[in-house]
């Protein structure tokens, strides 16, 4: 997303709406994310639409020599 939309809770509406979506269309029980250790905003999306953090994955892949952790978060939508 452009750095100028940053912050207006863009991000957070097309999560909610895709989980919406997710659930009515398809039936999904749950849904997970992920992200890396140092995306904070994404941390803060699944966060703010009722992910709950599971685990991390150390070295989960690697780009230009660098290794990155992954968090991972789900969200249970129907029993």
């Amino acid at each position: 997303m452009a750095e100028e939309f940053w912050g207006k809770g863009l991000g957070t509406e097309t999560a909610r709406t895709l989980i919406d979506y997710g659930s009515k269309t398809y039936s999904l029980k749950k849904i997970i994310g992920a992200c890396t250790t140092g995306n904070i905003a994404s941390k803060k999306i699944l966060l703010n639409n009722g992910f709950h953090f599971i685990r991390q994955q150390d070295n989960a892949f690697q780009k230009k020599e660098l290794s990155y952790a992954l968090l991972y978060f789900e969200k249970r939508l129907r029993k």
